[in-house]
């Protein structure tokens, strides 16, 4: 048996495979459920006798009928058959309680059906005409819960309208349990510089002023000046290119307030070569006297540098790219050691800076060539001998020191035992060793010990002091001078180179015979456009450095204004020097242009032996 419901011009009644709301409109007189797919359908005599009670009875009066299904998708039991039902109306002006039963039984058979469920619109009933049917069983008014509202809704609704719904509701829920794990981050730039410009490369990342770098101008030079101006934006973009913290996989630099500290205490030889660390290089260059145009100088000339390095690492001073400048001296450690010095002052390391692999594979170079003994001079014969393992001993020494790398340690302890069992019985080195020293030759070797120093190994105390006896030889009647070797006339280059070695053997700048011997200098040699060597300017410059006071301010001033008007900034050797000054054509461009950066990298590439930083 299953209960159905007039409702306007639909009937509704129970699937009877799993009991759920069916609807079916006697217009169309067929209908499927929503739920298990039953189809049913109403014979055209189901039709009529639905239309007649609908007629002439309540809209719900319950009709007991049987509705068989023709078709459905799932396994389904059929409800058993049940006798055709009777309706009675009420006999026109009998009483209430009597009825006039119908002459012919209704009866429904069972056909299929296929609509889909929707609750119908009930006519309002005309008042004037009455319908009472007290033997028909009236359905309780029950209040319809919001379920059944949804899925009457759905039964009817278009199936593009009801996906479309359902989509929507799987999104709500998706955008729910989403987690927004990215919501408080900001956006992370990041940005590699190569000394090679490739395809692609954004070439304008200039400032619009120095103020991003923090560096200072030259005194002389005037921001709102449209030539100054450019000059600015350009040393901008060079100079911003050494500001850069890049470190390789698994380097960890000293903690930064560690390094602070040191740079305003007073020297310590191990804490010698902190003023380097890329994090506090500006801060060092501004109080030393440097400006944004050294710095941009100093980018200058490592770009050109990194551009002449061999496929094998290393480089070369005699190399044709350099004309006009080739140098005589065919000496490939001689011309990677001086190509690594400016890197390394500059705090560019086989671990940190944006030169990393250009450092690692000279290094690799260097450490190839030494021999057992610590020799690291790589078959160069000649005057050159001493020359080169000194200067490559300064490079593994500061790599060393700066780095920690344990890969450097031994071959820096063997080069450091080369140089000692080297020295002279007078306390000199010179091209060969064990060979009378001069003073040229001695000044490479023991800022060579100074390095190791710096890197926490032991120097033995009878090497410095005897070094220190070979420089009374060679220095004039009041030690304000000094020559090349004993006996012979002082000059301006082995007196700055002296002066210099002095200070790092204890001579205090308040020595007499030390200012006397600077203020000379200032005085008879000071930094010209007519006079130009970079070699002497290299080791005075350090030497007004650690001196500190007038006498460095009124050098750097002097210095700066020469040497970086000296720069090439055209050209394919744009950012080189050209070869002038003190064994210039030996070494070359390269040569010179080693030096002249080094000397331009004086603010921060050693902290002052007498000064702290300043706040």
């Amino acid at each position: 048996m299953a209960d159905l419901r007039l409702q306007g011009s639909s009937v509704l009644l129970q699937c009877p495979t799993c009991r759920g709301p069916m609807s079916v409109r006697l217009w169309l007189m067929e209908a499927e459920c929503w739920q298990c797919e039953t189809r049913i359908e109403i014979s055209e005599g189901q039709r009529a006798a639905i239309e007649l009670a609908q007629k002439r009875a309540d809209p719900q009066v319950v009709l007991p009928t049987r509705i068989d299904p023709i078709h459905t998708t799932p396994p389904m039991k059929l409800v058993e058959p049940v006798p055709p039902i009777e309706v009675r109306l009420p006999k026109k002006g009998a009483a209430d309680n009597s009825s006039v039963p119908l002459k012919k039984p209704v009866e429904l058979p069972s056909k299929p059906l296929v609509i889909p469920v929707r609750p119908a619109v009930v006519p309002p009933r005309p008042k004037s005409h009455p319908i009472q049917a007290p033997p028909v069983q009236l359905l309780p008014k029950r209040k319809r819960s919001t379920t059944s509202r949804v899925i009457d809704f759905l039964s009817i609704a278009p199936a593009w309208l009801v996906s479309l719904l359902a989509h929507l509701v799987l999104l709500l829920i998706l955008a729910i349990l989403t987690t927004d794990h990215e919501q408080d981050r900001g956006i992370l730039l990041s940005m590699a510089f190569s000394p090679v410009r490739q395809k692609g490369d954004i070439e304008s990342l200039i400032l619009k002023d120095t103020r991003a770098f923090d560096l200072p101008l030259p005194k002389a030079m005037n921001p709102d000046d449209p030539n100054d101006a450019g000059i600015i934006k350009e040393a901008s973009k060079f100079a911003g290119q050494l500001q850069q913290t890049n470190y390789s996989k698994g380097f960890e630099p000293p903690p930064l307030h560690e390094v602070k500290a040191h740079l305003h205490q007073p020297y310590a030889t191990t804490s010698g070569l902190l003023s380097r660390d890329i994090r506090v290089r500006s801060e060092v260059l501004r109080s030393n006297g440097g400006t944004l145009l050294t710095e941009a100088s100093v980018a200058r000339a490592l770009r050109w540098i990194a551009a002449q390095q061999k496929s094998d690492g290393a480089w070369r001073l005699d190399s044709f790219s350099y004309e006009p400048g080739r140098g005589e001296i065919s000496s490939k450690p001689a011309a990677t050691a001086l190509a690594l010095l400016p890197f390394l002052g500059a705090g560019q390391t086989h671990r940190s800076g944006m030169y990393r692999e250009q450092v690692r594979e000279g290094l690799d170079y260097l450490l190839k060539i030494q021999g057992e003994d610590g020799d690291l001079r790589g078959g160069t014969e000649g005057e050159a001998g001493m020359y080169v393992h000194g200067q490559a001993t300064i490079v593994l020494g500061e790599a060393y020191a700066m780095t920690k790398d344990p890969r450097l340690l031994e071959p820096v302890e063997k080069a450091v035992a080369f140089i000692v069992g080297g020295q002279h019985r007078q306390g000199g080195w010179r091209y060969q060793p064990k060979m009378a020293g001069d003073t040229s030759v001695l000044g490479w070797q023991l800022m060579a010990l100074q390095s190791a120093r710096m890197a926490g190994l032991e120097v033995p105390e009878r090497t410095l002091v005897r070094a220190n006896s070979f420089l009374d030889s060679v220095a004039n009647t009041n030690k304000a001078t000094y020559g090349y070797m004993p006996g012979q006339r002082p000059s301006p280059n082995m007196t700055a180179e002296a002066i210099l070695c002095r200070l790092y053997l204890g001579t205090s700048p308040d020595d007499e015979s030390l200012k006397r011997g600077l203020k000379l200098l200032m005085r008879d040699y000071p930094p010209s456009r007519d006079h130009v060597d970079y070699y002497y300017w290299y080791y005075a410059t350090q030497a007004f450095h650690h001196v500190g006071g007038t006498a460095w301010n009124q050098w750097n001033e002097s210095l700066q204004g020469v040497i970086l008007e000296k720069q090439m900034l055209q050209g394919k050797n744009a950012g080189s020097w050209n070869v002038e000054g003190y064994l210039a054509e030996k070494g070359g461009r390269l040569y010179v242009t080693s030096l002249a950066t080094c000397t331009l990298e004086v603010y921060y590439r050693h902290l002052p032996l007498f000064e702290s930083i300043r706040e």
